[in-house]
């Protein structure tokens, strides 16, 4: 496995022609830039924009004669987000064409023929105890105004793996939910399965984190690390990809203060995760030990550049899916990482709250004749535990009797829902007390006083069941 990912330094063929250059090159993460020239290693300025977005998953390497390259090496591409290098490329290279471990020429074209790493990304690399969206803990689907529980567990594999007292990731460069589906995607990476637990695959990992950005390390001083702090809820409330998740730190802000003076105070993790440990020095005179990632060292979302202070470390999203392998089955919870105040005007996000959601169904007499169970289907996705969407025979209630049946859900308040019930499937779907089809029935989670929510329905009639049909 470890030969499929990029190497902690990046290095790209600095004379290729333009148009192979643009489908190894991206939008995210500059790279230190070498080449060798007639056998002898070039530096090629460290500056320079090149950048790698992940689409060749091992370093690329060339070997340049007067002015041309002549070997190249790529262990495997990914086709669904190599930019049109793909297997397809394999036949332009012809039988008799050369192929450098990655790349072959016709003529003055170059053409990919790495193979693909579809196999090395659908190894399971760990599991979850539960489903670990992207979204976070006060709804936003991309995770940027909140502390998320991937942001918790990618943030955790940094600091952990490297032992520093702190962990820094830009919301942005997290891009998908982190445990697999439970409705099989067959394009996708992940085996079909029944949760629990959740399985986690490289290639799910990769897709939360596909712009082959690598660790870094370096020391900063108090100062320095409040001014991260306060680039990472300086828009706020407005969404950007600087906000940050964060590990073996808590902090609180002020939303209603001047942008670059609103973290009010910051303190360690407690061993057991929870935000009552010392006090953190904010000032010049302390120092600390962090891990970020390469693009937010460079600058990247607003961040102070650090270029010329950092260790490089190994690809980012090969140390989460260690991480996630060492310690499987992971546990994530929110724990108070990232807290806001508000002292008027400017509201802060509000964390929704979990409501636990009974149905109980009251069904046809004949019902337990059929032998079939009875099923819930419909935007069942909305609510927590990845459930599938309008699966007719996906989600199944329990048996209370002969007449009635239930199941407990979770889901976060103000969660709106359309569903029916089935008899297992949509032959024998729910019907009305003349057998004609009925609308969606719908349903908006409410907390109330207790957190918990009780829906009793009641089934008239199943398609083709009697009277319904035969």
């Amino acid at each position: 496995m470890n030969g499929i990912w990029l190497s902690g330094l990046a290095t790209i063929l600095v004379a290729l022609p333009s148009t192979l250059f643009a489908q190894v090159a991206g939008d995210v993460g500059t790279f230190e830039c070498r080449a060798v020239q007639n056998d002898a290693q070039l530096a090629v300025d460290a500056g320079a924009p090149f950048r790698n977005k992940g689409a060749l998953m091992k370093t690329v390497t060339g070997v340049v004669n007067a002015g041309q390259v002549t070997e190249s090496c790529a262990d495997c591409i990914i086709p669904q987000f190599a930019k049109g290098v793909g297997a397809t490329d394999q036949a332009k290279c012809g039988p008799d064409a050369v192929c450098g471990d990655g790349i072959c020429t016709v003529g003055e074209a170059w053409y990919s023929c790495a193979r693909d790493c579809s196999a090395e990304l659908g190894q399971v690399a760990g599991a979850s105890t539960r489903f670990i969206p992207r979204a976070d803990a006060c709804g936003n689907a991309a995770g940027r105004t909140c502390e998320s529980l991937e942001g918790n567990v990618v943030s955790d594999a940094l600091r952990l793996t490297y032992g520093v007292d702190f962990a820094i990731q830009n919301a942005g460069g997290l891009r998908a939910d982190l445990t697999c589906p439970t409705t099989d995607v067959p394009s996708d990476f992940c085996p079909p399965y029944t949760p629990p637990p959740y399985p986690i695959t490289n290639g799910a990992v990769f897709a939360v984190l596909p712009f082959g950005n690598v660790v870094v390390t370096l020391t900063v001083n108090g100062a320095e690390l409040k001014t991260m702090l306060e680039n990472a809820v300086s828009s706020m409330p407005t969404v950007q990809g600087r906000f940050a998740q964060v590990s073996g730190l808590c902090f609180t802000y002020e939303i209603t203060a001047v942008a670059g003076s609103r973290v009010t105070s910051a303190v360690r993790q407690a061993a057991n995760g929870s935000c009552t440990g010392a006090a953190i020095d904010l000032s010049s005179g302390a120092t600390y030990d962090i891990a970020i990632n390469d693009f937010m060292a460079m600058g990247g979302d607003g961040y102070p550049n650090f270029s010329g202070r950092y260790t490089t470390r190994d690809n980012e999203a090969k140390v989460v899916a260690d991480y996630i392998g060492a310690h499987s089955p992971i546990s994530p919870a929110i724990q108070g990482r990232v807290s806001c105040t508000s002292s008027g005007g400017t509201a802060c996000p509000v964390e929704l709250r979990t409501v636990t959601l009974t149905f109980n169904a009251s069904v046809p007499a004949s019902t337990d004749g059929t032998g079939r169970s009875v099923f819930i289907a419909g935007f069942l996705d909305r609510l927590d535990g990845n459930l599938p969407q309008w699966d007719p025979s996906g989600v199944a209630l329990t048996r209370v009797d002969a007449t009635h049946w239930s199941i407990t859900l979770t889901g976060k308040e103000g969660t709106q829902l359309e569903y029916k019930y089935t008899n297992d499937g949509w032959n024998f779907v729910e019907k009305d007390g003349t057998c004609a089809e009925i609308a969606n029935r719908q349903l908006t989670l409410s907390y109330g006083a207790t957190g918990t929510q009780l829906v009793n329905d009641s089934v008239a009639n199943w398609r083709n069941v009697v009277p319904c049909g035969p």
